[in-house]
């Protein structure tokens, strides 16, 4: 990371500084503290947490730098947290994985994908 230097004073170069909306900023994956956030928007539901716990492991052997977020929080929450942080991606696992599928979310244009959990790894690829 670069700096900018005043007199005696050293500033961080921050990379998210034109990357933003109302939601937050969102850093570029290599600045970002990880890559992707596994996001399991019901922790109370056992079949969804190990759903999430074998996606964020999978994309680890892949290479990509996962934050299981598997907190007892509403969702809304995490993701918001999520924004805050400036994680790039994020990967909900929610009501659609009881259909085999999984919502990828893509935070620099706000949108949104469903994927095939079998998939999941080879998209978010594609997608990086």
């Amino acid at each position: 990371m670069g700096c900018l230097r005043d007199r005696n004073r050293t500033h961080p170069n921050c990379g998210y500084r034109t990357e933003h909306d109302a939601n937050g900023f969102w850093l570029g994956r290599s600045i970002a503290p990880f890559d992707v956030v596994v996001t399991v928007t019901n922790t109370g539901d056992a079949q969804l947490a190990a759903t999430g716990e074998q996606v964020a492991l999978k994309l680890e052997e892949a290479g990509f730098e996962v934050l299981l977020d598997d907190r007892d929080e509403r969702a809304g929450v995490k993701f918001k947290d999520a924004d805050l942080i400036g994680i790039p991606f994020r990967i909900n696992v929610g009501k659609k994985a009881a259909e085999g599928r999984l919502e990828l979310v893509t935070r620099s244009s706000a949108t949104s994908q469903d994927v095939p959990i079998a998939e999941i790894v080879k998209r978010f690829q594609e997608l990086v």
